[in-house]
């Protein structure tokens, strides 16, 4: 009941996550994406699938600027795990390196951590749905490996 993202049926699930240090997701001048830990880090498909959607060519904002509502996901890859479909979304503009029918394998990167969308700063919007598209999909819960579910501020890692 943390994430803001419950009131929204098809992003309920949904979870945001920036890269923090010594409790800051940037360093330097925070109107610049590249003062953003997450900014540019590498998104990796979270198991294995067919790509069956991308956006690439969105323009990253500037943060503590403007949003794009009018692309919620921004830069985004939708991958099918059978009857389930992951989005990672948010990514860095031009940086997708996979297209529509690419089998993508766990752990395989699928474009950099960016700042399009509906976005106020450098992070990767994660979420599984029952339906490729954004809009009319449900959000369906993430079943974390090892039985993890994180909470709102909870830090989380790959040794996690």
């Amino acid at each position: 009941m943390q994430n803001y993202h419950y009131a929204v049926e098809s992003q309920r699930y949904a979870y945001d996550f920036i890269q923090v240090k010594d409790g800051m997701s940037y360093r330097g001048d925070a109107t610049r994406n590249e003062s953003y830990y997450a900014f540019g880090q590498p998104a990796l498909a979270p198991a294995d699938g067919t790509v069956v959607a991308v956006v690439n060519d969105i323009a990253d904002n500037e943060p503590v600027g403007t949003m794009n509502p009018e692309q919620p996901a921004g830069n985004n890859v939708v991958i099918r795990h059978g009857s389930e479909y992951s989005l990672l979304g948010h990514l860095q503009q031009g940086s997708v390196t996979v297209k529509k029918g690419d089998p993508i394998q766990a752990g395989q990167i699928i474009g950099k951590i960016g700042n399009s969308g509906n976005s106020s700063e450098a992070h990767l919007h994660f979420q599984i749905a029952d339906n490729p598209n954004l809009a009319n999909g449900k959000s369906i819960a993430v079943r974390w490996q090892g039985d993890m579910e994180p909470v709102k501020g909870q830090i989380v890692n790959n040794k996690s």
